[in-house]
């Protein structure tokens, strides 16, 4: 399906932008008016992640800190909790409407963590939820969930295994996925996990890591993932993977245009002019050149 009058009435975005006029929750809400069903759940999934730190944060408030709008009202998870205490104490209790658009682990995972006489590290569970995640992802229909989540996987990993080494913790467990990448960051003795320009993500992760400015290396990893989707829907004029690129990119900008609007600028700027010609996506992502 293509949307031609919705996507040619989207306001332009830019990397440099230090205010939004069309906000995350206005452009959902306008999405929801032009989207068929389908396609409409798609932009739901693009939210999933962060609905994962909303509802975590319930049994982890000092770990789990949500970022951004959730897509369900104010109490929503509350609720959702309280189900689970009766669908435990109950397990006859059926599954109220309103949750019935949650991923069927929210309830599975839930129930395991409203059950547990002591709860898990948060990093264990928020790793349980997400692997789950990303499976699911990973096998979606539309080929923009896929590749953007295979990248946010990647990306993720390559953090970890960076990390850890450098901080000499135990990493391995929290990679996600199978492959050839995640192998190679949890066996690898090498300097570069024998990933070296194999991996031009690896190496593109890596020169943002290694700088000493924490707000560098955040800006940087939006930079990488705003040129990702440039690349990767270049040729996508009025399809849903345009709308979905938007929404990711809309979501990227509201990130930022809290914080103070020079400083913020300077180092968007700076890691902007550093990165611009230097990334090389991995053939696997099949990006499209311009």
């Amino acid at each position: 399906m293509q949307y031609y009058y919705f996507i040619t009435g989207l306001p332009n975005l830019g990397l440099d932008d230090s205010k939004l006029t069309y906000t995350p929750t206005e452009f959902l809400a306008d999405a929801k008016l032009h989207l068929s069903q389908t396609d409409y759940r798609l932009m739901e999934l693009l939210h999933i992640p962060a609905e994962v730190t909303h509802l975590l944060s319930l049994w982890y408030p000092e770990q789990a800190r949500p970022v951004g709008e959730s897509l369900y009202p104010e109490g929503f998870y509350e609720e959702f909790q309280a189900y689970l205490k009766q669908k435990l104490d109950n397990p006859a209790t059926r599954m109220p409407e309103q949750f019935a658009g949650l991923p069927d682990y929210f309830e599975t995972l839930g129930l395991e963590l409203t059950g547990a006489e002591e709860l898990p590290p948060f990093a264990r569970t928020d790793h349980k939820f997400m692997v789950e995640f990303y499976q699911q992802a990973w096998k979606n229909s539309n080929e923009f969930i896929r590749k953007w989540f295979r990248l946010n996987a990647d990306i993720q990993n390559i953090l970890i295994a960076i990390s850890g080494r450098r901080h000499e913790h135990a990493y391995a467990d929290y990679l996600i996925g199978e492959s050839d990448l995640t192998e190679k960051l949890a066996k690898s003795q090498a300097s570069d996990f024998g990933l070296g320009k194999e991996y031009p993500v690896y190496e593109a992760i890596w020169r943002i890591y290694d700088q000493n400015n924490i707000l560098y290396r955040e800006r940087g990893y939006d930079v990488y993932r705003w040129k990702w989707i440039e690349d990767q829907n270049f040729f996508e004029y009025f399809s849903i993977d345009r709308i979905l690129g938007y929404y990711c990119k809309l979501r990227i900008l509201a990130r930022w245009t809290t914080l103070d609007t020079e400083a913020g600028k300077s180092v968007f700027y700076e890691a902007l002019t550093g990165l611009e010609n230097s990334f090389s996506f991995p053939e696997e992502y099949a990006i499209k050149s311009k």
